[in-house]
């Protein structure tokens, strides 16, 4: 919990954050928890199924976040996550070097296939002329959708996530942008779904809150949210 306890410090401390909810977006997953009145709301922690005596930040987690990959099914968009491009060990397609689906010669192409042993074999990646696999993931969505804003940790030149789109899209019979807004809006609404739930819990109407989305995830699918 110390991750999660600290992003809901750092709001409190830089930025005096009062009836907020704190959105930590990481690579596999997103920790959203509110803070009231100037104060984090706590919970007992659980481990698993088992209470404990121990008293912490309330923290819930939903298995989307910026690395989260595409899935696909019958050459259709079917989710995202909860495999990320770190579990699955590949580079995010957003932050290819220039030229890598975007120059001209041998054609990119959309692999379906298994981040791990035992996994369903529906997560689709574009794989680059040279054989090199590079995951299509939220924080791509966004860069090939326009939204980091420059001085964002996400922000790129959105050529690459772009053509890597484009041959998800023509994997898929669609165009490369809705594929990526599909995705975001996927992970989006998992989101939304989660923060809603935590504001309700505390009794802050969401009309009142403000949303404070950090980490490195906070360019993309944080501003999305």
């Amino acid at each position: 919990y110390s991750g999660p306890a600290a992003s809901v410090a750092g709001a409190l401390g830089f930025t005096g954050a009062n009836d907020t909810v704190v959105v930590e977006v990481g690579g596999t997953s997103t920790n959203v928890a509110a803070i009231r009145e100037h104060r984090p709301s706590l919970s007992y922690v659980r481990v698993a199924s088992h209470a404990t005596a121990l008293r912490s930040v309330d923290v819930r987690v939903v298995g989307v976040a910026g690395g989260s990959m595409l899935r696909v099914r019958r050459r259709r968009v079917y989710g995202v996550g909860p495999r990320s491009a770190h579990i699955a060990g590949l580079p995010y397609a957003a932050y290819a070097p220039a030229g890598t689906f975007t120059a001209g010669g041998p054609a990119a192409r959309a692999v379906e296939f298994a981040p791990v042993s035992g996994d369903p074999a529906d997560y689709l990646a574009i794989e680059a002329a040279n054989g090199t696999r590079y995951a299509l993931t939220n924080t791509c969505a966004a860069v090939a959708l326009g939204i980091p804003e420059p001085g964002d940790y996400a922000a790129t030149d959105p050529a690459e996530a772009v053509a890597a789109f484009a041959v998800a899209g023509a994997h898929l019979r669609l165009d490369g942008q809705e594929v990526a807004r599909r995705m975001l809006e996927a992970s989006g609404t998992a989101v939304c779904d989660l923060v809603a739930a935590v504001a309700a819990d505390r009794n802050m109407p969401l009309a009142t809150i403000s949303i404070m989305a950090v980490g490195g995830g906070a360019g993309g699918l944080g501003r999305h949210v």
